[in-house]
């Protein structure tokens, strides 16, 4: 058991599992920030003008979230 605990960490890749290591800290503690396509920017900012269009002068809190009066909370 022991000669095949050793065979296996000899074999182990050192320098690779170390740079995965380094690299996953440095990851976890980044925000990622995505930049998205000016086409589904454009696409988000319709639906959200054409949200804020439809609710109109008055909207309840149900009518803000999207949600139909039957719906349950």
């Amino acid at each position: 058991m022991e000669e095949s605990i050793r065979i296996r960490r000899e074999a182990e890749p050192v320098e690779l599992v170390k740079l995965v290591k380094k690299l996953e800290k440095e990851l976890s503690g980044e925000d990622m920030v995505v930049e998205l396509p000016q086409h589904l920017k454009q696409s988000i900012t319709n639906d959200i003008i054409h949200r804020l269009q439809t609710l109109g002068d008055n909207p309840n809190i149900t009518e803000q979230r999207g949600e139909s009066a039957s719906s349950p909370v």
